[in-house]
C-alpha cells in the first residue's frame, strides 16, 4: 500500500549529511532522465540518489532525489531548499510483489526517471506499468504546473546534467567484499536504459502501412516500423505472403491434400501423436509438449535455430519459459493461442500473470529482454494452433545463453536447450505420405 507521508528524515539524509562515500557515480545516458537497473543479491537496505552534476557550491548542487530500498518498505524522498521531505512510500505488499530487498536473490530492482513528466517509478523485474511497485507524480498535484516546474528546475530541467549515486548503510569496502570482490563487479551489475518508463508497449504488432490517424492516436498495436531493429528484422521475414502452412513451390505440382489437413490428422492418431507422447517424460506432462520444426541453420546468433514452426494440439501449451534474453517475433499462422507475461522473478506455475492476450490467424506479437520475455502459452481452442516463431541475440548481449529456462513441475528453474522434432521438409514429406494414404482408404 502506497501512502504519502511527510514525517522525519530517513537515514539516506544521515548519509549524505555525514558525507558518505557512494559506492558507485554514474551519469545519466540522457541529460536528466532514463532508467536505472540494479541487478544483484541483497541482504541490506540501500539507497540510489539523483542530483544535479554541479559544482559544490553552486545553486542547485546540494538539492537531491533518493530511492530508499528496505526489507519491508520503500521510499521516495528529496532534498531540496534546506529540507528533507518523504515524497510517498510503500510497505509490505503490492501487485503481489514484496516492495523491499529480498535476501540473497539476484533481483533487479529498478528506477525510471522521467524528466519531461516530473515522474519517478520503482519497480522490480521486467520495467512495465504490472511491475511499477511505487510512483510519485510532482505534478498531479500541483496547482500550478508551471511553477513547479521552476521550482524543481535543478532537478528535472532538460538543460542540467544530472548523475546517479548508490549508497549503502555499511562502508564501500565492506560492500566490496561481502557481494562481488571488486568494485568493478559491482559497476557490470548496474544498466541504464536511456527512456524512461511512460507506458507500457503492446504485445501486438500492426504493419506500419497500415496505420490510419485513429490507430496512431492509440495504444493498443506496437507499429512495426517501430519494433527494435532485431525483432524488425524478423518481421520483415515471416511476414512475407507465402509464408503460409499450404503454400507449396510450383514446381512440385498442386498437392493432393493440403498441409494443414494433415497435420490435424497426424495430431490425432498419427506420426505426430506418437511424437508427443515420446516427449511427455521431458515436462512431465503430456499437456506441456508440442511440436518443434525447425526451418534453416543455427548461424550462432539465437538460442537454437532461428526459425521454428511450432505446432500446439487442442488442450496443449508451454511451461513458463524465458527466451534467454533475445528477441523475437512470432506469427500464429493457424489456430489461436493464450499468451500469459509474467515477471521474470517467477518461481513456479502458480505465479500470477502480468498480463494475458488472445492471438489467432495472421497476428504476430513480439518479444525483447525487457518486454514480454517470460511468458506461457496455451491453446485454448477447438483446434491445433501452428505458429512461426524466430529469434536472435542483440548485438550488445555479449552472453549468447544457448538456453531457455522454464519452471518445471516441482517448481524449479531448469534449462531447456532448444531442439529439433523434425525439420520442416521431412515433417512435410512424412505428413503428407501419411495423410495421402489415409484419404485414399476411406475413398476405397
Amino acid at each position: 500500500m502506497a501512502t504519502n507521508d511527510t514525517q522525519s528524515p530517513t537515514s539516506i539524509e544521515e548519509l549524505i549529511a555525514a558525507k558518505s562515500t557512494p559506492n558507485w557515480t554514474k551519469d545519466f545516458p540522457v541529460i536528466g532522465q532514463g532508467t536505472l537497473i540494479f541487478s544483484i543479491q541483497r541482504s541490506t537496505r540501500f539507497f540510489i540518489v539523483v542530483r544535479p552534476n554541479i559544482s559544490k557550491g553552486k545553486p542547485g548542487a546540494d538539492q537531491w532525489i533518493a530511492l530508499s530500498v528496505f526489507e519491508n518498505s520503500v521510499e521516495f524522498s528529496m532534498f531540496i531548499d534546506g529540507k528533507h521531505t518523504s515524497l510517498v512510500t510503500a510497505t509490505g505488499t503490492v501487485k503481489n510483489e514484496k516492495v523491499g530487498f529480498e535476501k540473497e536473490r539476484k533481483i533487479s530492482y529498478w528506477l525510471s526517471y522521467d524528466r519531461d513528466n516530473l515522474v519517478l517509478k520503482y519497480g522490480k523485474g521486467y520495467r512495465m506499468d504490472e511491475t511499477t511497485l511505487l510512483e510519485y507524480d510532482f505534478l498531479a498535484k500541483a496547482k500550478d504546473p508551471e511553477k513547479e516546474r521552476k521550482r524543481l528546475k535543478y532537478l528535472f530541467s532538460h538543460e542540467i546534467r544530472r548523475k546517479i549515486e548508490q549508497y549503502d548503510e555499511m562502508p564501500k569496502d565492506n560492500m566490496i567484499e561481502k557481494y562481488t570482490k571488486s568494485l568493478i563487479d559491482i559497476e557490470d551489475k548496474v544498466a541504464f536504459d536511456r527512456n524512461p518508463l511512460v507506458c507500457n508497449w503492446s504485445p501486438l504488432v500492426l504493419d506500419s502501412s497500415k496505420l490510419n490517424m485513429f490507430l496512431l492516436d492509440g495504444n493498443d498495436y506496437t507499429f512495426s516500423a517501430s519494433l527494435p531493429s532485431y525483432c524488425l528484422e524478423l518481421y520483415s521475414n515471416v511476414t512475407a505472403p507465402n509464408v503460409d502452412l499450404d503454400w507449396a513451390p510450383t514446381a512440385s505440382g498442386k498437392d493432393k491434400y493440403q498441409l494443414s489437413d494433415a497435420i490435424r490428422h497426424s495430431l490425432k492418431n498419427g506420426i505426430l501423436r506418437k511424437k508427443l507422447e515420446s516427449k511427455a517424460a521431458q515436462f512431465g506432462s503430456l499437456k506441456e509438449t508440442y511440436l518443434r520444426v525447425t526451418l534453416g541453420v543455427n548461424r550462432g546468433s539465437s538460442p537454437g535455430i532461428p526459425y521454428v514452426l511450432e505446432i500446439w494440439p487442442k488442450d496443449h501449451g508451454s511451461p513458463i519459459h524465458n527466451h534467454g534474453n533475445s528477441y523475437a517475433v512470432i506469427r500464429v499462422v493457424h489456430g489461436g493461442l493464450t499468451i500469459k507475461i509474467f515477471n521474470k522473478l517467477a518461481e513456479n506455475d502458480k505465479t500470477p500473470e502480468l498480463m494475458k492476450f488472445d492471438v489467432r490467424k495472421g497476428d504476430i506479437t513480439w518479444i525483447s529482454p525487457n518486454w514480454f520475455q517470460t511468458h506461457q502459452l496455451w491453446n485454448y481452442t477447438d483446434d491445433y494452433c501452428a505458429t512461426i516463431q524466430c529469434y536472435q541475440y542483440g548485438t550488445n548481449d555479449t552472453t549468447d545463453w544457448p538456453f531457455f529456462d522454464y519452471v518445471s513441475d516441482t517448481s524449479e528453474i531448469c534449462e531447456f536447450r532448444p531442439d529439433t522434432d523434425y525439420t520442416f521438409h521431412k515433417m512435410r514429406e512424412l505428413l503428407m505420405k501419411e495423410f495421402t494414404e489415409y484419404m485414399d482408404k476411406t475413398k476405397q
